[in-house]
């Protein structure tokens, strides 16, 4: 009963007419703070969530190849073949070809490799279409076909650099091109090997259109682009297949010679997978200590990151600890002048018997119940402000900007009750050592 008039008493008169302005003036500085902090605490979450991400994204690949971009020595080959920690490697080199824009047009612009059909790569592509793997196919599973699959695998930005699909379209946001027709073959020009060759096009199959995050230039089958691009000559068209084992070319009768030939030109490029995300830059460094140019997604991001983690921590301390300090300041300030004006209250109560232990409790309970107050409203703004700013950024910019997980909630609830306690300290340690006859005698 006592406590309960206690707590009563406490909650009333930091409402009182008198205290009313003092009251909204904490109040306001903490849930300012507290937001502010919900807000910063969020994005730093967000960043590390989306910093996981992307770099699951980025793999564990390292690209390798000489500064000239030629041929790679036996003697490096052999060395690379003998790195630990190396899960796998497999050998590339980039293609040439000239695509048709959709409208007509050459764009030679498109950053385009073969591909190992054992590469990890392969293992991860999803079609935007429908969600289903995208692979190619060896010649062993195309129904009597002499070569590898012929088709193409295209990142979704391509797209719409050959102008099938305007620049306005995002790939996470399908409303924006379900709608849109999207190709099944693409148009490239190849000319027969040789001085004198004719150019011809060639409707080359897609065998999946995939998010760019994951596919930043297309992929061919190194037979597919031996022939198209190196090799062409019309002996190959009776013998091309497609996935379903139907020709590509139907026009073209059926012959009884065999397929031509593929003579393979060496390859300049080689994708190396480590074991673990650990190894990588260790990995990476051997492999430049060989004389290659070695580079990889991961290694520059996490170089980005550092420095914008080191950014972020930095200027958000600098603003939480501004804001805390100034709030600080006007929650002492404000206790300080209660307790000088109080001093005739605290000074009768202590001669009717009241203890310091009262008194005490009194005072903590009036920064608690301001503290509790504030914070709460402080934590439900940031949420709610966080969670607002998240839905626009992922509607605009297709990330995510704010990530509360509840504990980090109850940290904050925490933190700022004791430190409501911690800055009044001395004001309550000021009303309990009042004496109540120096007081009483003075008024």
């Amino acid at each position: 009963m006592k406590n309960t008039y206690i707590l009563r008493y406490s909650w009333k008169d930091i409402w009182h007419t008198t205290n009313r302005p003092f009251t909204l003036i904490n109040i306001i500085a903490i849930v300012v703070s507290v937001t502010t902090l919900v807000l910063l605490l969020g994005g730093l979450q967000s960043f590390e969530d989306n910093r996981e991400n992307k770099i699951d994204a980025a793999g564990l690949a390292i690209e390798a190849t000489s500064y000239e971009e030629s041929k790679i020595s036996q003697e490096q080959r052999e060395s690379l073949a003998k790195l630990a920690n190396v899960k796998s490697s497999h050998w590339w080199k980039p293609t040439l070809f000239v695509f048709y824009k959709k409208k007509g047009g050459l764009f030679e612009k498109a950053s385009g490799q073969t591909i190992d059909l054992q590469d990890p790569i392969l293992e991860n592509l999803k079609d935007v279409r429908n969600n289903a793997r995208v692979t190619f196919l060896d010649k062993s599973k195309i129904k009597d076909s002499a070569y590898d699959e012929i088709g193409i695998i295209i990142p979704f930005g391509m797209l719409k650099q050959l102008k099938y699909l305007p620049e306005a379209v995002n790939v996470e946001q399908e409303k924006t091109w379900k709608h849109i027709p999207l190709p099944k073959t693409i148009r490239v020009r190849i000319k027969e090997k040789g001085l004198g060759g004719m150019p011809m096009i060639f409707d080359l199959p897609i065998i999946g259109i995939v998010d760019d995050k994951t596919l930043g230039r297309y992929l061919v089958t190194k037979e597919c682009y031996e022939m198209l691009g190196l090799q062409w000559n019309t002996n190959f068209m009776p013998h091309l297949k497609k996935r379903d084992g139907s020709p590509l070319f139907p026009d073209q009768k059926p012959t009884n010679t065999p397929p031509p030939s593929i003579q393979r030109s060496a390859d300049t490029h080689v994708s190396v997978y480590v074991d673990d995300r650990q190894q990588l830059l260790p990995v990476l460094r051997k492999i430049r200590v060989l004389g290659l140019r070695a580079s990889s997604a991961l290694e520059f991001f996490l170089q980005d990151y550092q420095q914008q983690e080191t950014f972020f921590i930095a200027a958000a301390s600098g603003i939480c600890f501004a804001l805390f300090l100034f709030t600080g300041v006007i929650l002492f300030a404000t206790f300080y002048a209660l307790t000088l004006r109080k001093r005739k209250e605290i000074g009768i109560l202590k001669s009717c018997g009241a203890s310091s232990w009262l008194v005490t409790k009194i005072f903590v309970l009036q920064a608690l119940n301001i503290g509790f107050l504030a914070i709460s409203v402080g934590i439900a703004s940031g949420v709610l402000l966080g969670s607002q700013l998240s839905q626009y950024a992922k509607e605009k910019l297709d990330t995510n900007v704010f990530s509360m997980p509840e504990q980090y909630l109850v940290f904050i609830f925490g933190y700022g009750l004791l430190f409501c306690l911690l800055v009044t300290f001395i004001p309550v340690r000021m009303a309990v050592k009042v004496d109540a006859d120096t007081v009483i005698r003075a008024n």
